[in-house]
């Protein structure tokens, strides 16, 4: 089974300046303004970076449905028409193969190769 306990994660050194001033001001503590002037970014590009670390953040404390997902309808029908295929191919492939054995047949009988055989009666197994 697999665990799910995460570790705190490794920062790299040339982000550590980047993370703290983030949490700085996720907590409150500094201002965006202040902690893009401190990573010698603009406003915009501080806030961008902040919100796409929000979003992370938020999509790894949500909750998700457990088990594997569902696969999406237009593969899920791909996959039956692949297998209605596949039936279909077999099918047809049995025949091809029944009406190759009874053209060699027909072929053996043409040329006199071979004699036609016929249904035993009770009368001629006795």
């Amino acid at each position: 089974m697999a665990k799910s306990y995460k570790r705190l994660p490794q920062i790299p050194p040339e982000m550590q300046e980047r993370y703290r001033v983030m949490v700085e001001v996720l907590s409150g503590a500094v201002t965006v303004k202040e902690g893009a002037r401190r990573l010698g970014l603009s406003r915009n590009q501080f806030q961008s970076l902040l919100h796409r670390g929000l979003e992370g953040l938020v999509n790894g404390i949500t909750s998700h449905p457990g088990g594997r997902p569902p696969v999406p309808d237009k593969e899920r029908r791909l996959q039956e028409e692949r297998a209605d295929l596949q039936r279909e191919n077999d099918r047809l492939r049995r025949q091809v193969e029944t009406t190759d054995r009874l053209l060699g047949i027909a072929s053996g009988l043409l040329r006199g190769r071979t004699e036609p055989r016929t249904a035993k009666t009770k009368s001629e197994d006795e």
